[in-house]
């Protein structure tokens, strides 16, 4: 009797033993499942367990360097930087459209020379824009607000150097935003930056007069002022402009922007194709023109021609909390090109060419295209940029 009863209660033990590993495991897939903190309370009644039990699970697996546990909840314990973001908005973009922009980041990191500084924006884009300059091992010098970024970069080490601009931490962004942020870098002119908006539309002249951001007035200010300075008339200098309203989903990010696209002498604009005509409020409208071309063409003056030489575009900029738009004392990047992807193969992105379809009534069609054309990148899967022939496409059609 003796020695049955003690087979039995070994036999037990191991049953017992047996379910509290399976239970465990299946603590940690839920866990890991959600990317996120889970409430302790909702894995006792999933499980059917008392808290004491649970709490007696939970504890093995924070030894076992599995789980973190805090006041009534619990997570995966951070085995990467990207596990430090889990379940903020950062991390819920980061995995969308993730080969497209490897494959933006490889173009804009081939393009950015072996030196000089790099101003980098928040976002999923910018960081593997940061990480493929890592990579690359280009001695840069990296100036941002994207938390991620410079944690890869005391993680994996690097030839090039690493400045983090200070401001308000916002986790859900992982970026320090704010006026303190803008700021830090107000006083800098960098050789390189990467802005990756929100969303990007592109409207004619006669819509950009219309729409709220920017509104008529500041658009025709701004025109006028560049007007004078090359000589030439509002209406030529209008007319011959593509607008690239660039959109954001913060406020609080918005100066930060502006400041990188107004101090930055060769600029990056960076987005997949999702994100062409998408929501978003607008902070910023580039004007890409052609005055300077005339300028050449009507005046020989090299004095006149000289302060505009490198303008490639102009801006407006919104002041959200004042419902007001104002011109923006920008003198122009060098070079600007705005980067985004393929679709479907090989295709431009739908909703980009239906928006160059919309400037089709634009007496200078083919005119804006060839502007277009100087600005816009559309890279393939491996990083290389697609051909433009479609461009000409559509001003044959």
């Amino acid at each position: 009797m003796m020695g049955g009863y003690v087979m039995n209660t070994e036999e037990d033990n191991r049953t017992k033993s047996k379910s509290a590993q399976h239970r465990r495991m299946e603590i940690i897939e839920t866990v890991f499942a959600t990317n996120g903190k889970v409430r302790t309370r909702d894995l006792a009644q999933r499980f059917g367990i008392g808290q004491n039990l649970l709490a007696n699970d939970i504890n093995y697996l924070v030894d076992l360097g599995q789980l973190v546990r805090g006041h009534g909840w619990v997570m995966r314990r951070a085995t990467s930087v990207s596990d430090l973001f889990v379940g903020t908005e950062f991390a819920a973009r980061q995995s969308r459209n993730f080969d497209e922009k490897k494959a933006i980041a490889r173009y804009i990191s081939n393009e950015i020379e072996d030196s000089g500084q790099v101003l980098l924006d928040a976002g999923s884009t910018a960081l593997e824009v940061g990480r493929a300059l890592l990579e690359s091992k280009k001695r840069v010098e990296i100036v941002t607000n994207n938390m991620p970024l410079v944690m890869h970069f005391a993680v994996e080490g690097a030839t090039s150097s690493c400045r983090l601009i200070g401001g308000k931490y916002d986790r859900d962004r992982a970026a320090t935003v704010g006026v303190e942020a803008a700021r830090m870098i107000e006083a800098m002119t960098v050789d390189v930056g990467v802005l990756t908006p929100r969303a990007i539309s592109i409207v004619d002249h006669a819509t950009a007069q219309s729409i709220p951001l920017p509104t008529g007035a500041a658009v025709s200010e701004e025109i006028a002022r560049i007007a004078r300075e090359v000589k030439l008339s509002e209406a030529d200098v209008a007319e011959c402009g593509v607008y690239f309203n660039l959109q954001s989903n913060s406020s609080s990010q918005d100066m930060y922007k502006r400041t990188l696209v107004k101090n930055s002498s060769k600029l990056f604009v960076a987005l997949d194709h999702e994100k062409i005509a998408a929501e978003g409020e607008g902070f910023f409208t580039i004007i890409v023109n052609d005055f300077v071309r005339q300028v050449a063409e009507r005046e020989k003056d090299k004095q006149v021609l000289a302060p505009v030489r490198t303008r490639g575009a102009v801006a407006v900029r919104r002041i959200r909390e004042k419902n007001v738009d104002l011109p923006v004392d920008f003198r122009g990047s060098e070079s600007i090109k705005i980067v985004t992807t393929t679709e479907r193969g090989d295709n431009p992105p739908a909703e980009l060419v239906r928006l160059l379809l919309q400037l089709r009534n634009e007496p200078r069609f083919e005119q804006l295209m060839s502007l277009v054309k100087k600005v816009l990148v559309i890279v393939d899967p491996s990083g290389q940029p697609i051909s433009d022939d479609w461009i000409d496409r559509l001003v044959l059609s």
